[in-house]
């Protein structure tokens, strides 16, 4: 059985975004797999480790947030904003 884990408040899925951080010169695409009031789901290449903190932006949908990256499974991270 599937259980939908997103909840009433999720705003985008399945999105193309843009990942920002601290010492990187360009943005790093990511795939965007919702948002919620209080964080969002990407998925980003493996290979790149990102720090603790990042800003998330989804251009189509006027979507930029600070974000802190609370876990991690392969290619896919779990982010809460920063307040």
């Amino acid at each position: 059985m599937l259980i939908d884990r997103h909840g009433p408040f999720t705003r985008i899925v399945f999105g193309l975004g843009k990942v920002a951080f601290d010492g990187r010169p360009d943005d790093l695409d990511c795939v965007v797999w919702g948002t919620t009031d209080t964080g969002a789901t990407i998925e980003v290449d493996p290979q790149i480790a990102l720090p603790y903190t990042v800003r998330l932006r989804v251009e189509g949908y006027a979507f930029d947030r600070l974000c802190v990256v609370v876990w991690r499974q392969g290619r896919k991270l779990g982010l809460d904003y920063a307040c």
